[in-house]
Formats: structure tokens, C-alpha cells, sequence
């Protein structure tokens, strides 16, 4: 049996994802709150928390494109979407995890990056082991250089 060429996955974030990026900041303002400081200082606190917040949740919800996203094992990939076929090359640097991934795509007709937001719980679970497993094996430690003296 030879191994498929591609693999199959629903891109975009998951409802609870959406929901994740609420209830942090909340707790995060909650603990703030309950925190023995002074009130300036948990006022700021909990704005910033506030701010943060509604920054994550806005860029989750414009910039994590959704729909079918087709990988192939060349390094190219395909996003099936709203706004039609999207054609790019699979960029190194993904992260993986057990809920979720998160793969860079760069467009071939644009400079710009994609991050895809993939699921676990929107993929079946045969897919989204495949995935992860294919990530593991394909990631590359990133070369650092060395820019000053050993000591």
C-alpha cells in the first residue's frame, strides 16, 4: 500500500477557539481584579488585558482564511475557500499541536503570508494525525548563526 500524495484537511478556527480568545482575557481581568494592587495599576492592567484581547479574537477572526486546504507532499498546497482556488507553497516553520496547527502558506501570485488555523476537532481524526505526523517529520531544525565570541 503506498502512501497518498496529499492530505486532506478543513482550515479556519474551531468555535471553541473563538471562545478560548474571550475567556482568557476575562480570567485574565478577573485575576487582576482579585490581585492586591493598586487601583491605577489594575485599572491599566485590566485595559491593556482588554485591549489584547479584542486584538487577538479581531485577527482571528480576519486574517485565518477557512476551507479545504489540500497539502501535497512536494511542499505545494491548495486552499479551497470563499474566495476561490489559492495556490501556494508550504512555507517551513508550522507549529503543532494536539488541538491545533498552524501552517504559513506564502500565495504563488502574492508575497504575503498565510497562516492556516487547523483543528483537530473540525478534521477527522485519521486526517489530522496524518498531518501532524507529516509536520513532525518534515520540520527541519531552523539554522541559527552564531554572531559573537564563545566565551
Amino acid at each position: 500500500m503506498s502512501a497518498p500524495d496529499c492530505i486532506d484537511v478543513r482550515a479556519g478556527p474551531a468555535p471553541w477557539l473563538a471562545v478560548a480568545h474571550l475567556v482568557v482575557p476575562a480570567l485574565g481581568v478577573i485575576a487582576v481584579l482579585f490581585s492586591n494592587i493598586a487601583r491605577q495599576w489594575a485599572v491599566a492592567l485590566c485595559g491593556l488585558i482588554v485591549l489584547v484581547g479584542a486584538a487577538g479574537f479581531r485577527r482571528l477572526a480576519r486574517q485565518s482564511p477557512t476551507g479545504r486546504l489540500r497539502l501535497y507532499l512536494d511542499g505545494t498546497a491548495t486552499l479551497l475557500g470563499a474566495c476561490g482556488e489559492v495556490r501556494a507553497i508550504q512555507d517551513p516553520g508550522a507549529w503543532v499541536t494536539r488541538w491545533i496547527c498552524v501552517l504559513p502558506l506564502v500565495p504563488l501570485d502574492s508575497d504575503r503570508l498565510l497562516r492556516c488555523v487547523v483543528c483537530r476537532s473540525l478534521n477527522r481524526p485519521d486526517s489530522y494525525r496524518r498531518l501532524m505526523a507529516w509536520l513532525r517529520l518534515r520540520s527541519m531544525p531552523r539554522t541559527h548563526h552564531w554572531t559573537g565570541s564563545p566565551r
